[in-house]
């Protein structure tokens, strides 16, 4: 039962976080410290060191990967659309269910889940798919802030966000994957390095955990919560009928979509000043929520 203990596990993390909290050893400015230093270095030395000593040569496994982990939000967001356009859904609803479809969060949990999980093989499908659905749920949900608030800074935004060490060391790790570099004792150091990215990713969900819980936050929630953890992976399997592909790699895709929405979703309302209470509320209930979904979403695949 590898996903229940992988599961397990990453709730003693969670727990563990949550405790450092509740009991003051650590305080919300040691939350954004550890978060930064996850976010800027553990991460981007993680992905650097893997997707440098990946063959991403290997185009038709790599490209129908990818292409199978966009596809679901791209359709799931382009009902959405519709549903909008013909004024079925207002624009706070449709913004708030795209935004729990389209950032993820494949970073900060999926590599966790999937390195414990299933080790080494389960590592790389996810370094390779977070890679590119990281960047491009930073960019959609930007897009969905600045459409729901009206403002136009959004660009400048963007601009900051893939200047970040994280999105530097994707796109290093591929130019020395595709030309062949390697450099050893450099590639040693940042996977000693990115080694901590995974269990201090999921301890610091345990303090956001606690500095954002609210009943009240779970409550305004709690249809964009469920929206994802069932529209998502409906939609995967669905599509997964239509793809011929690899069990493992089913099996890994079907999973994915029983991922929880990013961290940074909330940290992007703080700053756009847009339903912060509601988005918080989402990333800890599909935090959450995600447990038991995950567990199903295995023995139902």
């Amino acid at each position: 039962m590898p996903v229940f203990f992988s599961l397990l596990t990453i709730a003693i993390l969670i727990a563990l976080g949550f405790l450092a909290r509740k009991l003051d050893i650590l305080s919300q400015e040691h939350t954004k410290g550890i978060s930064s230093f996850v976010y800027y270095f553990a991460l981007p030395a993680l992905f650097f060191a893997k997707i440098a000593n990946m063959n991403l040569w290997d185009f038709n496994q790599n490209l129908l990967i990818i292409f199978a982990s966009l596809l679901p939000i791209l359709v799931i967001t382009f009902l959405l659309l519709i549903l909008y356009v013909l004024k079925v859904i207002n624009k706070d609803t449709f913004v708030m269910l795209c935004l729990s479809i389209v950032f993820g969060s494949h970073v900060f949990f999926g590599i966790a889940f999937f390195e414990s999980s299933f080790g080494k093989s389960g590592l790389e499908f996810a370094i390779l798919t977070s890679s590119f659905l990281g960047p491009i749920g930073v960019v959609l949900s930007i897009f969905l802030f600045e459409f729901a608030t009206n403002k136009s800074q959004y660009s400048q935004f963007i601009l900051r966000v893939f200047a970040n060490p994280l999105i530097i060391a994707i796109g290093i790790g591929c130019v020395c994957s595709l030309l062949n570099i390697h450099v050893a004792y450099l590639f040693n150091s940042l996977q000693m390095l990115g080694r901590t990215a995974g269990p201090l990713s999921i301890f610091v969900l345990g303090m956001f955990i606690y500095n954002s819980f609210s009943f009240e936050a779970l409550k305004k929630s709690f249809i964009y919560s469920c929206f994802r953890l069932t529209t998502l992976p409906v939609v995967t399997y669905l599509l997964l009928l239509l793809l011929d592909v690899q069990y493992d790699m089913r099996q890994f895709l079907f999973l994915q979509s029983g991922v929880p929405v990013a961290i940074s979703l909330a940290i992007h309302a703080e700053r756009f000043n847009y339903k912060s209470t509601e988005i918080s509320g989402m990333v800890i209930g599909t935090s959450l929520g995600s447990f038991p979904v995950l567990y199903l979403l295995y023995y139902l695949m």
